[in-house]
């Protein structure tokens, strides 16, 4: 009897124990937003913003100077904001490497560049190119031919410089391809086909095959 009844004791735990986990547990239909706040104070225009990897900054462009320039603005109480370019050039689209060291960005939509997160010279990637985004592991930049080209295509560069490699070619998928994406493996991107105002979302390989919508 002594035996029964610590195994029914410990399965009377057990049971309630589960049954109060899983009514801690947060359901998908109870996300509220908890609080919405301004983060830059601009009197110009902010635009661009990219989220730093450990969510405590923010990169954007600012238009500064008769030019844009990109900034950093610390999210915690009176965080600062910390100015990384500073020309009478088109600083725009600020993405964060995956360890929150560097920050790419384009030039004009003429050519990616890169930047220390916390401030310093910043060094040429490329010559063309808008749009850049980090591989998981900081090795690779993809990157879009540009805005206004109807032959816009995907490129991608190593991070420590080297030529560009062109992943997909003009038309194939038909369209301008545009704002490439990593998929967390690093062995795919997936990119935007647009024609005539029409898009579809697309995916291809590293090595430039097995094209799929």
């Amino acid at each position: 009897m002594l035996v029964l009844g610590v195994i029914l004791s410990s399965l009377y735990l057990v049971f309630f124990r589960h049954k109060s986990l899983r009514s801690a547990d947060p359901k998908p239909t109870e996300a509220r937003l908890l609080r919405s706040y301004q983060i830059t104070f601009s009197s110009t225009y902010d635009r661009n913003p990219s989220l730093s990897p450990d969510g405590n900054s923010v990169a954007y462009s600012s238009v500064q100077r008769g030019g844009s320039q990109i900034f950093v603005k610390q999210l915690a109480a009176g965080g600062r904001d910390l100015q990384l370019t500073s020309d009478s050039e088109e600083n725009l689209e600020p993405a964060w490497s995956a360890d929150g060291q560097l920050i790419a960005f384009s030039r004009n939509r003429r050519g990616i560049w890169i930047i220390p997160a916390l401030g310093g010279v910043p060094k040429q990637l490329t010559e063309f190119g808008s749009n850049p985004a980090w591989s998981r592991d900081g090795k690779l930049i993809a990157f879009q031919t540009g805005l206004a080209e109807q032959s816009s295509t995907i490129w991608v560069a190593p991070s420590s410089g080297g030529p560009p490699r062109q992943i997909t070619k003009v038309d194939q998928p038909n369209g301008w391809h545009t704002v490439p994406s990593w998929s967390p493996d690093g062995e795919r991107l997936a990119f935007t086909s647009t024609r005539a105002w029409v898009s579809s979302i697309w995916s291809i390989s590293l090595a430039g095959d097995d094209l799929k919508r």
